[in-house]
């Protein structure tokens, strides 16, 4: 066992005794899981406080890579699946099931988002 990981045994409670109060003040009326909204869509908000005023990014794509590299390309990339997420066909199960025409539009959307793409 680690030094932090002490557990206590609890005593046994006499016949007749229960853990359970039944003082109302202590009884917690309020759920707090049923209010929980979560997290909510990615908004890539980096790369929207870069990209606004109408500038752009620099992406790197090197000849022998097939995937951007330099400062935003984990940006670039969180925003290809956030169009891809947005705009794909959720029942497809592989990329290859999804049409041509389906992968070119969002290829153009991906290209015109935020005017994100200054490639070299």
């Amino acid at each position: 066992m680690a030094p932090g990981d002490r557990s206590r045994k609890r005593k046994a409670l006499p016949p007749g005794h229960s853990t359970s109060q039944t003082n109302s003040s202590s009884v917690n009326t309020n759920s707090s899981n049923s209010s929980k909204k979560g997290r909510g869509p990615s908004t890539n908000a980096a790369l929207d406080k870069a990209t606004s005023g109408g500038r752009k990014v620099f992406l790197d794509i090197p000849d022998n890579k097939v995937k951007p590299v330099g400062q935003w390309a984990s940006s670039f990339a969180t925003e290809v699946g956030i169009i891809c997420r947005t705009w794909a066909n959720p029942s497809m199960e592989k990329w290859g099931d999804i049409s041509t025409e389906d992968k070119d539009f969002m290829c153009k959307k991906i290209l015109a988002s935020k005017q994100i793409l200054d490639l070299e």
